[in-house]
């Protein structure tokens, strides 16, 4: 049997026990808790660069290799999507970058599904994958839209990030050099 022991004296509710069977059915409603609130709040953290391979770390420290694959998967790809779109808005500006951001994602999500044998299908191939499979399912195409209009939106933020960067060394008299 579990106890807690009287902590304050006024207090009529602090003696109370559990039976062994109710501290477990406890237990087990808050794990099924904390993976309910994982679910939901890991697609948010997964893909912030730095963040999420944070969180890749963390789920390797306890073990959880799928997701720690899944947090260093996510973070990687906003990162590689990001550092193209800035390099292509220096070049190609705005709307450049939005291409190039679709682009990389298109090409990392295409990586993405080869390696795992079809299994992690986004973006392009996951439209591609609904029409085939289920083409009623309407939640497919959205996903897969959403994530092309995410990589191009990510492009455009790296690019917007080095716009800035470059006008705040300007008015601060840096010296910049730019070799294209």
């Amino acid at each position: 049997m579990v106890m807690m022991d009287r902590c304050d004296g006024d207090n009529p509710y602090a003696d109370f026990a559990y039976s062994d069977e109710e501290a477990e059915r406890a237990l087990a409603e808050t794990r099924e808790d904390f993976a309910t609130v994982s679910k939901v709040v890991s697609p948010l953290i997964d893909p912030i660069p730095g963040v999420g391979h944070a969180k890749a770390l963390l789920h390797l420290a306890a073990g959880d290799t799928d997701g720690a694959k899944e947090a260093f998967l996510a973070s990687t790809k906003t990162t590689a999507v990001m550092g193209v779109g800035a390099a292509v808005f220096v070049v190609a500006g705005p709307v450049g970058a939005v291409v190039a951001g679709v682009e990389t994602g298109a090409v990392w999500d295409t990586g993405a599904m080869l390696a795992s044998d079809g299994e992690r299908c986004n973006g392009l191939w996951k439209i591609a994958d609904t029409a085939k499979n289920d083409p009623t399912n309407v939640l497919g195409y959205v996903q897969g839209g959403v994530g092309m209009v995410g990589d191009g939106l990510t492009g455009y933020a790296g690019g917007k990030t080095v716009e800035r960067m470059t006008r705040y060394l300007q008015l601060h008299n840096f010296v910049f050099y730019m070799f294209l």
